[in-house]
């Protein structure tokens, strides 16, 4: 994970935003299943939760 923001929306609504680098190996599919997988986490250990936006971008790595 790079970044994870998150935001109050009203009473019992939270938005979460997060930065994810996946592996260079990850296939479309394999991006749809782990946004699916976070989405489901995340709403189940946290009801208030009302969006999720996910956000596949790679780290800055050093050469």
């Amino acid at each position: 994970m790079v970044e994870l923001l998150t935001m109050i929306l009203g009473p019992g609504r939270i938005m979460v935003a997060v930065k994810i680098d996946f592996r260079e190996e990850a296939t479309a599919a394999g991006l749809e299943n782990a946004g699916d997988e976070l989405d489901r986490r995340f709403r189940s250990r946290v009801p208030g939760i009302s969006q999720v936006f996910l956000d596949p971008t790679p780290t800055r790595r050093q050469p």
